[in-house]
Formats: C-alpha cells, sequence, structure tokens
C-alpha cells in the first residue's frame, strides 16, 4: 500500500470510540483532526505509528494544495513540501 507520511503533531482531536491497535505497526485514530507546524489535517481515519513519531495516511488520489485521498485533506503550510517517502512509491512531509 503505498502512504503519505507526516510527522506527528503536538495535540489532534480524534474519536475515541472506534480506535484500533494494530500490534507492531500502531493505532488507527478515527475523526482525526489537527493543525501542526506543517499545516492542516482532516481526516475518516490515520494510523499513528506505535513509537508515536509519524502519522500515516493512504496514498493520494491528488496532488498540490490541498492534497486530498481517500477519507482526508492535507493542506501544508508553507515552506513544507510533499517529496519521496523512504519506501518506493510512498511520500512525505518535510520542510523544505
Amino acid at each position: 500500500m503505498t502512504r503519505v507520511v507526516l510527522p506527528r503533531p503536538r495535540s489532534a482531536s480524534f474519536a475515541n470510540a472506534g480506535m484500533t491497535v494494530l500490534p507492531g505497526a500502531g493505532t488507527i485514530y478515527p475523526n482525526y483532526r489537527t493543525t501542526a507546524e506543517w499545516g492542516s489535517l482532516e481526516a475518516a481515519r490515520v494510523l499513528v505509528s506505535t513509537d508515536n513519531t509519524t502519522v500515516t495516511l493512504p496514498a493520494p488520489g491528488t496532488r498540490g494544495s490541498p492534497l486530498k485521498g481517500e477519507g482526508w485533506t492535507l493542506t501544508l503550510a508553507p515552506g513544507w513540501v510533499v517529496r519521496p517517502g523512504p519506501r518506493p512509491g510512498d511520500l512525505q512531509v518535510v520542510k523544505e
């Protein structure tokens, strides 16, 4: 599965009902919303890594700003860009 990886924000709001732990991968959080230094995100669900350092989304359907995928919209802040990620086909949000 191709994905978009973001740095985990300091704070976010989400629904507690429906949280799902995926052993070895992290926790799926439903109805996730945040504003961080990299921009803002509204998502039906995200995967927060086990080590709490990243937020992962399924690959986007569109590129540009805002970046959109199935069930989510990401608006990047100035100075932040989408680049190839650590796995082939993945994308990651990084400071320019």
